[in-house]
């Protein structure tokens, strides 16, 4: 059976729920963590660092690296990811997203004279993992991809067999009897299978098969997250809350704002593009609105549009996982339970994939990722 990985990508110590999931999972017996330096992601390490120090149990480190081939900074910054994570060594090692090259929009012929470039950088991780395999900081390492993978090859356009011909030279020139790549890691979902066939040959090869994103499926039309929200039972009064005291000549753009937000609820395609609006254009507006105000009336006022917005922030959720299910309703027409619950039961029931790692920052999410374990 599938097991769940700790997605150790969004916590830090400033958050005490971010530590008690972390908690929670190992009490849980989730003690594969995931984890990365980029993207601010040292305060995650730090994080899940703090947590192993108070804990005897035995835990597995995946950690993923991305590295510039023309800095060669691969070995800095697995020398910076020991220190944060107070670890000397790891579990399994990942090169990360080295088909970023091809990233954008790119012709056919820009991309085939990309390869070399990208092969270099994958021989050059490969060379680094066998030596660090040798000197026992880690026991394995793997390529990782943030992209939905095309069917017929892995990485764009990278041959599924070149990967392990490349780890066997790497492994003969570092001098190793065996090669020690053991993992791919890339993103499936119910929505996004086309992952499935390379995963069926990465079993086949005797490889780990670990799924990203499992929640978060891509089609033609945008980004979706795939789970299901309760509607927020307070919304409605903390929206009415603040119309009324905003219903004043001074604070008539704060209540044009609202009353707008409000309208547009139920249209964005997910949450993130809400949370995108929210900092660019939302937050702004608030501060131009307010900032004539006296600094007592505009602390009182904070009080009353911070809880506005986590309760628009659930209905958000809310209105894009009844969006979501409506859109990809092909998807979930043989499943009555909640989006997130069909989304895992699929990957489960999948004979070639091995580990879903999924983010559990919040101890709800931990707990959610067992109850399917157990059923």
């Amino acid at each position: 059976m599938s097991t769940f990985a700790f997605g150790n990508y969004k916590t830090s110590l400033v958050n005490n729920n971010h530590i008690f999931a972390i908690q929670e999972a190992l009490q849980s017996g989730i003690t594969t963590f995931y984890t990365t330096p980029h993207n601010m992601g040292y305060l995650a390490q730090e994080a899940l660092a703090t947590v192993l120090q108070t804990t005897d149990e035995e835990v597995e480190i995946a950690l993923e690296l991305e590295f510039d081939v023309k800095e060669d900074n691969l070995e800095q910054l697995f020398e910076n990811s020991l220190e944060n994570l107070q670890q000397k060594k790891i579990t399994t090692l990942f090169l990360k997203n080295p088909e970023a090259e091809f990233w954008g929009d790119l012709t056919q012929e820009d991309r085939e004279e990309k390869i070399e470039e990208v092969y270099k950088k994958i021989i050059g991780a490969f060379l680094f993992f066998e030596k660090e395999v040798q000197q026992g900081r880690i026991a394995k390492y793997g390529i990782a991809s943030d992209s939905f993978a095309h069917p017929k090859d892995f990485l764009f356009h990278l041959p599924y067999e070149d990967l392990i011909t490349m780890a066997k030279n790497a492994a003969i020139e570092i001098g190793n009897k065996e090669h020690s790549l053991s993992a791919i890691k890339l993103p499936i979902n119910i929505v996004n299978q086309e992952g499935l066939e390379c995963a069926a040959w990465g079993k086949k090869n005797n490889l780990e098969v670990v799924v990203s994103s499992p929640l978060q499926a891509t089609t033609k039309d945008g980004v979706f997250r795939l789970a299901t929200y309760d509607e927020p039972r307070e919304y409605y009064y903390y929206l009415n809350e603040l119309l009324e005291i905003c219903e004043n000549d001074t604070l008539e753009p704060l209540y044009n704002l609202i009353e707008n937000l409000d309208t547009k609820k139920h249209k964005y395609s997910w949450i993130g593009e809400y949370e995108v609006f929210l900092t660019s254009e939302v937050l702004p507006y608030i501060k131009q609105s307010i900032e004539k105000l006296e600094p007592k009336i505009q602390e009182e006022l904070l009080v009353y549009i911070e809880k506005f917005l986590q309760e628009y922030k659930a209905m958000v959720k809310y209105e894009c996982s009844l969006s979501t299910r409506k859109r990809l309703a092909e998807y979930f027409s043989n499943c009555n339970a909640t989006m997130q619950e069909c989304a895992f039961e699929f990957l489960l029931a999948q004979e070639n994939v091995d580990t879903i790692v999924t983010s559990m920052h919040k101890p709800s999410y931990v707990a959610e990722a067992v109850a399917l374990l157990n059923n």
